[in-house]
Order: structure tokens, then sequence, then C-alpha cells
């Protein structure tokens, strides 16, 4: 159900792009760069569905391995503010600088650690300059491992980045869960003998590791 929804609201946004396509010969620069926003997020939308993400992952001449990492944050800021018509001035941190971690998931974490378990973050970067996602969460500090994609110019799901982690987590596949909101990621891990978590409902998740943990990881405290 929750791929459908990916599925309508890309359609959507298609359908708004297309009966918007007349501003880009007959309207002003703000109405061309609006066009462009949509058509942009129509994109990333698309690019985000199962079916998008299992054709990149799997056409033999689409090395997404081989981007990571590869361009810049400042590049892309400078590709996209021009395609979009508005100023690439760390264009990658007002897109996305709103962004926050889910509290439940990140109390489940803590919980879990307080319990004896190892917790590694295992994160796709968006490049870490100008604008750092990562910035101000003390990651090093909450959490065992941290494997950052760009550090190692890989991405999930590439399976050496997975196998990274479980060598710096110290760990065999079979002992660990991942958890992720991307089902790709997770069919990922479970081909290599993770067990697999697809983080839909924060809720939900928190109660499913809950039970394979044998642990309550709902208390925040």
């Amino acid at each position: 159900m929750f791929d459908y929804f990916k599925y309508l609201t890309a359609a959507v946004m298609t359908v708004i792009v297309v009966w918007r396509f007349p501003a880009v010969r007959y309207a002003d620069a703000h109405r061309r760069a609006l066009w462009g926003g949509y058509a942009g997020f129509a994109v990333a939308l698309w690019l985000y569905t199962p079916a998008a993400m299992h054709a990149a992952n799997h056409i033999p001449v689409v090395d997404l391995s081989a981007l990571r990492g590869a361009v810049s944050q400042t590049e892309w800021n400078e590709f996209a503010g021009k395609m979009l018509g508005v100023p690439a001035d760390n264009l990658m941190g007002r897109i996305f600088g709103d962004l926050r971690p889910e509290p439940l998931m990140i109390n489940a974490a803590a919980a879990a650690r307080r319990a004896g378990i190892k917790v590694g973050i295992l994160s796709n970067s968006v490049g870490l300059a100008p604008w750092d996602l990562y910035d101000g969460y003390e990651l090093e500090r909450l959490y065992d491992v941290v494997v950052i994609s760009e550090q190692h110019l890989l991405r999930k799901p590439d399976p050496e980045l997975f196998e990274i982690t479980l060598k710096l987590m110290d760990l065999p596949a079979e002992e660990c869960v991942f958890v992720d909101d991307t089902e790709a990621y997770v069919q990922a891990a479970e081909e290599l003998g993770l067990t697999g978590v697809h983080n839909q409902d924060p809720r939900q998740t928190v109660a499913t590791l809950s039970e394979l943990l044998g642990v309550d990881l709902s208390t925040s405290s």
C-alpha cells in the first residue's frame, strides 16, 4: 500500500508538470523557475519508486556506485541551481534543511544501547559540505558504528558497504537487524543474511524490533 502511494504521488506531480508546461515558453522567469521546481520534484518522486530504484541498481550501464562521492555537493548545487533557475548557494541545504530524525527511532536506538545491544548507522550521504546533514546529531557519541557512504565511495545497496559495516560492528550478518525506509535496501541486506525490517510506520517498526531483540524499545529513558 505504501508503494502504491509513492506511484500515485509521482503521477499526480507529473500531471501538474505537464499542465504547467506552457509556462516554460510563455511565462516570466519566476513561473519558469517554479515549473522547474515542479519538474525536478516529479523526477525525484519517480526515482524513489521501487521500480525505478530496482532498474537503476540492476541495469549494467548505470554504475551508481561509481557516482557516490564522484560529484561534490557544491557541483550538484551549481548544476541544479542552473536547471531550476535559482541561486546555487547552499541549495541542497535550503531544500532539505528542515529534515529531522524520527524521535521514536532515535529513542529506540538509545534504548537498545542501554540494553547492551550494538547500534550502528549506515547512511547514504548527500555530501558533507557546504551543508552537513549529520551536523549536530553527535553520531559518533550516540552510536557504536557510523558508516557514511561518501567516505567509502559506495552507496546502499552495494554489498560492500554492508560488509564494511558488519566488519566495524564486529558481528556476523546473522546476528544483525537492518532497518531502512527503502525496501530495496532492506532486500539487499537480507540477501547478505541480515534480518530486514522495512520501516513504513515508526511505531510498528519499534514494536517489531522490540520483539526481534527481546527488549522493550518504546521507553525513552
